[in-house]
């Protein structure tokens, strides 16, 4: 199966990248960024889809920095949503599968309960808003497709100048205090995780017939119903303010914990959500799988990138 990975050297688009060409029958092709597709070209994205012929489409480009989309709209839309707007459209021309990288963020963050695939969608960002847009162009050209609906992403790979994990070690172990929301709930999830759902999710399509995968628990050799596309939750199991997952971030990583101060989701450009924990029911349902608690993720991932003392610390 040929797919093409779009922002495959960003956080999760080089995990998914990484991933799928590991993988026994895939033909990988990675964009990195509008040095090989600017995807807000409509005539370059046809063009460059139908030269490839693409089985599937994973889409992981998009601009994430909620308070830039919140200064500039535009840009934002233009990114987010017009760009996948196009990559539907080739995907459409080329008879071609898509997994849509969307986000938790179009939720409206008042529920007190974990969200899920049925419930409103109601942002309060523009990014918010320039995400559940895209999702809409999607499913009005698309009928074989994926939006999967993400929370707050941590991991190793991506630029490390943006790196969430390394930039706050970084700040801990030169003194410096970082202050997390106490008052904003998410469902922290490791992109590579994300990245062997994916790869779980859409590996049937290579043969005709499902697979086991890595997370397989004995039920995950159903045949796949048409029902089994559309929206989906994914994330790992658990929930934490901001506050706390920076917490237990600088106990894996030996920094010290004083440093890591409790502050407010309150008083930034774009409007961030109470609580958007995710509940993944339905991914286990389908697919027969669920990812693992948010706390082991983690661990796994300071391990991987050699946090766990000084001298091993890299890229510091």
């Amino acid at each position: 199966m040929r797919t093409v990975v779009t922002g495959a050297t960003g956080l999760l688009g080089e995990e998914v990248a990484d991933w799928l060409a590991g993988q026994e029958g895939h033909e990988l092709i990675g964009l990195c960024g509008r040095r090989d597709l600017d995807v807000v070209d409509t005539r370059a994205v046809v063009s460059f889809m139908c030269r490839a012929q693409p089985d599937l489409i994973v889409h992981c480009a998009a601009e994430r920095d909620m308070d830039a989309a919140e200064r500039d709209p535009k840009a934002a839309y233009m990114l987010n949503t017009f760009g996948t707007w196009n990559l539907a459209l080739a995907a459409r021309l080329c008879d071609c599968k898509m997994v849509f990288i969307s986000s938790e963020a179009v939720y409206s963050g008042e529920k007190d309960a974990p969200y899920t695939e049925s419930d409103l969608a109601a942002p309060l960002s523009v990014y918010g808003w320039s995400k559940l847009a895209a999702e809409e162009e999607v499913k009005s050209l698309l009928e074989r497709y994926f939006i999967l609906r993400v929370p707050l992403l941590f991991g190793a790979k991506g630029h490390s100048d943006n790196n969430r994990i390394l930039n706050f070690v970084r700040a801990l172990r030169s003194g410096k205090c970082v202050t997390a929301p106490i008052d904003q709930w998410t469902s922290p999830t490791y992109a590579r995780d994300v990245a062997m759902a994916i790869g779980c999710m859409t590996r049937s399509w290579a043969g005709g017939r499902r697979v086991s995968c890595c997370f397989s628990n004995g039920s995950s050799e159903r045949t796949r119903a048409q029902s089994e596309y559309g929206v989906y939750v994914v994330a790992n199991q658990g929930k934490a303010s901001r506050y706390e997952f920076a917490c237990k971030l600088a106990e894996l990583a030996s920094c010290d914990g004083s440093l890591v101060r409790p502050g407010s989701r309150e008083g930034k450009p774009a409007r961030r959500t109470k609580n958007t924990t995710l509940d993944c029911a339905r991914l286990k349902r389908d697919f027969g799988f669920a990812l693992r608690p948010w706390e082991d993720a983690l661990s796994e991932c300071v391990q991987s990138m050699g946090l766990f003392s000084q001298n091993t610390l890299r890229q510091l």
